[in-house]
C-alpha cells in the first residue's frame, strides 16, 4: 500500500508538471498572438494577393494593415486566460503530491470535481445543442458585417478580416453570400463598369487581375466563387468539428481528471487514518528533502 501511493504521488505530480508547462506554452502563444507579430507568415501571402488584386482592378495602392490579434478578437486573451488557470491549478497538484498539504489537496479536488462537471455540461451541450453557443457568435459577425463591412478595398479591420477568411478558408460570409446584402457600406455598384457585384469579390476563387469582375457577378458559378460555401462552418470544423480527433482527445483529458482526482482522495485519505503503515511513512519527505529527488529513493527502498 505505501508503495503505491508513492507511486500515485510520483505520477500526480509530474503529471501536473507537464501541464504546467502546457499551461506556460498556452499562456506565452496568447501572449504572442496578442502583442506581437509573430505568426505573419501565415497570413503574409494572403494578404499579398489581397494587395495585388486591389491594384491590378484599379483601386488606389494601399498596404493592408491586417492584424491577427485584432481577427482572432478575444482568442488571445481567452487562451492566456486559459493557460494561467492550468498552471495554478497544476502547482496546487504538484504542491499537494510533495508535500500532502490537506488544504490544498482539498482545494485541488474540489476545482477538479467542479472543472468536470463543467467540462461534461459544457461539452453535451457544445455537441448535441451547438446553437446556443454558435448562434449569438454568428449574430454578433453578421451584424459586424452589415454594419462594417466596405468590400475589397476596404482598410478596417472587418473588411480586411473577412477578405483575408474568404480566401484563405476559401469561404464566403458566416454562412453564405446572403450575410453581405445589408452590409450599408458595401460598394457593390461600379457605374462606369457597369458592374452590380452578387457577392464580395474575395469570395472568389481566384481574384481578378483586372476590372473584369465576373466572378462576384450573377448568374454565380459554384466553379469560380465560394458563394455557397459559409466561412463560420469552415473554421468551426476545423477548430472542434471533427469529432473522430476531438472526442478521443476530450475523452482523454476528462479520463486524467478521474484518476487525478481518486489519486487526491487516496492522500487524503491515507493521511487522515492516523495508523499509516511504515512503509509509507519512510517514503513521507523531511522538510529538508523533496519528494520528487529520486536519489534519496534509493536508500529508502
Amino acid at each position: 500500500m505505501g508503495k503505491l501511493l508513492v507511486a500515485e504521488r510520483l505520477f500526480l505530480g509530474l503529471t501536473n508538471a507537464l501541464f504546467l508547462f502546457f499551461g506556460a506554452a498556452l499562456t506565452i502563444f496568447g501572449f504572442l498572438l496578442q502583442f506581437v507579430e509573430a505568426f505573419n507568415s501565415y497570413y503574409s501571402n494572403t494578404i499579398i494577393s489581397l494587395e495585388t488584386s486591389l491594384s491590378a482592378a484599379g483601386f488606389s495602392t494601399r498596404t493592408l494593415d491586417f492584424s491577427l490579434s485584432e481577427f482572432a478578437g478575444y482568442l488571445p486573451v481567452a487562451l492566456m486566460v486559459s493557460g494561467v488557470l492550468i498552471c495554478i491549478i497544476s502547482f496546487l497538484g504538484i504542491l499537494g503530491a510533495t508535500r500532502e498539504i490537506t488544504w490544498v489537496l482539498l482545494t485541488y479536488g474540489v476545482i477538479l470535481i467542479v472543472l468536470m462537471i463543467t467540462q461534461i455540461i459544457t461539452l453535451s451541450i457544445f455537441y448535441f445543442q451547438p446553437e446556443l453557443f454558435t448562434d449569438p457568435i454568428k449574430d454578433s459577425l453578421k451584424s459586424k458585417i452589415k454594419s462594417d463591412y466596405k468590400g475589397l478595398n476596404g482598410t478596417n479591420s472587418v473588411s480586411i478580416g473577412w477578405n483575408f477568411a474568404h480566401q484563405k478558408f476559401s469561404c464566403c460570409g458566416v454562412d453564405s453570400y446572403h450575410d453581405f446584402m445589408g452590409a450599408t457600406k458595401w460598394v457593390r455598384f461600379y457605374t462606369d463598369m457597369n458592374v452590380v457585384l452578387g457577392t464580395p469579390i474575395s469570395c472568389c476563387r481566384t481574384l481578378p487581375t483586372s476590372k473584369d469582375f465576373t466572378c462576384a457577378r450573377h448568374p454565380l458559378s459554384g466553379t469560380t466563387n465560394n458563394f455557397h460555401k459559409g466561412c463560420f462552418n469552415e473554421m468551426w470544423n476545423m477548430v472542434v468539428g471533427n469529432l473522430a480527433v476531438t472526442v478521443p482527445i476530450l475523452s482523454v483529458c476528462l479520463l486524467i481528471q478521474i484518476i487525478f482526482i481518486i489519486i487526491t482522495i487516496a492522500i487524503l485519505y491515507a493521511n487522515k487514518n492516523g495508523d499509516m503503515k511504515d512503509e509509507y511513512k519512510k517514503f513521507k519527505p523531511s522538510s529538508d528533502e523533496s519528494f520528487l529527488d529520486i536519489s534519496t529513493w534509493k536508500t529508502k527502498l
